[in-house]
């Protein structure tokens, strides 16, 4: 008669079973793990042989071996990104997008890891999120990328003149980028001139510049003069503009007032929340709304200088009642108007219909 092993029913007993149980799946993760990572590399070692001269005339990748990147960027990536970014060496058509989160990368990592990507032609998205590394030396490589859309930049230092000059060198050449993020970059006022002129100096026959996200960055009233300048050419058609907590207050609002009385603006997505603005700076979007047809999601949250005042404004904007030509000639494409309290928007309500 067969016998079987009696599993103890103790409650210390049965976690004990269950570490060694863990134990032993660990390990043959770990086997399992290192076998493959032999096969992917020498995959990708046959694989980067064969796909070396697919990089173009742009310039080619540092003879540098897939070993030795390997080793580079294991202890700093962990083998899954490491891999990852073989395959990005290898122009792997698979390997569209890469994002790297809460990684720290010396020098030499960060410069590697900007020629790799400088180099590709198939990559199309990337995406930083808190990570510290040596900005310049990544972007003295990524300037050279012609492939990449889309740039998500969060909660890195780009608030030194030296290294945003880095990123505008990527932003003014990439033909095909068409998605800036660089939200909670500490970015000032002198960084978003260099922004500006970056944005300014693509030239017409690139993709557009469609989605800009700044938020984030208290860089104040002073560098939207340039920043709207940029905005307004015809080397750019952004649709999307998220300002969120960026210290716009006043005279940033008569700024972004000519961007939205420029006819020819796509601009349909703006957020101006957790700003400084009050009833005069909504007072003066509201006119240059007037004859605005683009514009159809307008953000206004966390504004706690605006009242009744200003809440009246923007309803006159959106139905001027005082007679049917006002009501004709009134804003109808402005299909959200961000958040007002109740009260707020009631007393408007009255005060408009004379109650």
């Amino acid at each position: 008669m067969r016998e079987y092993t009696r599993l103890p029913l103790g409650r210390h007993s049965l976690l004990q079973s269950y570490n060694n149980f863990r134990c032993r799946a660990t390990t043959i993760f770990a086997w399992v793990q290192l076998r493959t990572h032999y096969t992917s590399s020498n995959h990708l070692t046959m694989n980067c042989s064969s796909q070396k001269a697919s990089f173009g005339s742009g310039g080619s990748i540092e003879p540098i071996s897939d070993d030795e990147d390997f080793h580079l960027f294991k202890p700093l990536v962990g083998p899954i990104l490491t891999r990852k970014i073989l395959c990005i060496k290898c122009n792997d058509p698979e390997a569209r997008s890469i994002e790297l989160c809460n990684v720290h990368l010396n020098a030499v990592a960060s410069r590697r890891l900007g020629d790799i990507l400088g180099q590709s032609t198939q990559v199309q998205v990337l995406t930083f999120y808190k990570c510290n590394f040596d900005v310049i030396g990544l972007c003295a490589g990524l300037k050279n990328t012609k492939g990449v859309k889309d740039i998500n930049f969060t909660e890195i230092n780009f608030g030194d003149v030296a290294k945003m000059r880095g990123l505008a060198a990527i932003l003014s050449s990439n033909p095909r980028l068409e998605y800036i993020k660089l939200k909670d970059c500490g970015i000032g006022p002198a960084s978003i001139t260099i922004l500006s002129e970056a944005l300014s100096n693509r030239s017409r026959d690139m993709q557009r510049i469609r989605w800009l996200n700044l938020s984030g960055n208290n860089f104040g009233n002073n560098a939207l003069d340039d920043l709207v300048q940029a905005l307004n050419t015809k080397q750019n058609e952004v649709r999307t503009l998220d300002l969120r907590g960026c210290g716009i207050g006043l005279k940033g609002c008569a700024s972004l007032s000519r961007l939205l009385e420029n006819q020819e603006s796509s601009l349909s997505y703006l957020n101006l929340n957790d700003n400084s603005i009050d009833d005069d700076s909504v007072i003066n979007l509201s006119n240059s709304l007037a004859k605005n047809t683009k514009l159809t999601w307008l953000y206004l949250d966390g504004n706690e200088e605006i009242t009744t005042r200003g809440c009246s404004a923007m309803l006159k904007l959106l139905c001027d009642e005082a007679s049917i030509k006002g009501i004709l000639h009134s804003n109808h494409t402005l299909k959200y108007l961000g958040y007002y309290s109740s009260s707020q928007l009631t007393s408007a309500a009255n005060g408009s219909l004379g109650i």
